[in-house]
């Protein structure tokens, strides 16, 4: 239970930076870093979260923005799933768990899947959406074993 306990907190995490960063004003976007982020334990980890969606938020490029918004979408539902399938594991649900754990690994393939399409993705979010995609897979395929001996 605890692995899923750290993949909820981290999807959850990764859902408060999107919408924190959908609000930030990015014209201050090296002095809201220089600003929060020091004050953090890992500071190094704060830039680098905090830096891609800033420079996401600023383009200019419309097939960007709708790209961006595409993933805004796929990432919320990713977390719903995920905090749905850690619900039906406390349940003892682990079929239905495994289901949707299975749609946040494709939610969040499918935003990952976006960055195949031109225009070329100039800040590092892609890199951010392919951790998120890997840790869904991996809580895709423990729920799916945990589900086999249940089926």
């Amino acid at each position: 239970m605890g692995v899923f306990s750290y993949v909820g907190f981290f999807l959850c995490c990764v859902l408060f930076f999107g919408v924190v960063l959908s609000h930030a004003d990015t014209t201050l976007q090296n002095d809201t870093i220089s600003t929060i982020c020091p004050n953090t334990s890992n500071p190094l980890l704060c830039w680098q979260m905090l830096k891609p969606g800033l420079e996401a938020k600023e383009t200019a490029n419309l097939e960007l923005k709708k790209r961006y918004s595409y993933c805004s979408k796929s990432i919320k539902s990713t977390v719903t799933d995920i905090e749905v399938a850690q619900e039906y594991m406390g349940y003892g649900s682990y079929i239905v768990a495994d289901l949707n754990t299975m749609g946040a690994f494709t939610d969040s393939g499918d935003c990952l899947n976006s960055f195949n399409q031109p225009p070329p993705e100039p800040s590092a979010l892609q890199k951010s959406i392919k951790n998120l995609n890997d840790i869904c897979e991996i809580a895709c395929h423990l729920t799916h074993f945990i589900a086999g001996d249940d089926a």
